[in-house]
């Protein structure tokens, strides 16, 4: 009696380059500054989570006290001036 060896499951992929995580993002979103509306991909504020326009975005630096080293955050018009107001 001969023993074959176990068959591997090899996993199925399903890819192809027409699914919708191989294409840009191409979702709407509104600036909730100024209501601008836009087509693509948004940046959201880091401190509130809130989608802004390129416009009423700014990268600030802060320091993260796990790693030792400065980050450029995206941050909403919004949260800056309630943080220069502090």
């Amino acid at each position: 009696m001969s023993m074959s060896p176990p068959s591997v499951n090899k996993p199925v992929s399903n890819w192809s380059p027409d699914m919708p995580s191989s294409r840009p993002n191409n979702s709407p979103w509104i600036c909730h500054v100024c209501d601008r509306s836009g087509q693509g991909e948004s940046i959201a504020c880091s401190q509130c989570f809130k989608v802004a326009c390129p416009q009423h975005i700014r990268h600030l630096t802060s320091y993260d006290r796990d790693s030792g080293l400065y980050q450029l955050l995206p941050v909403c018009f919004d949260c800056a001036l309630k943080e220069s107001l502090k």
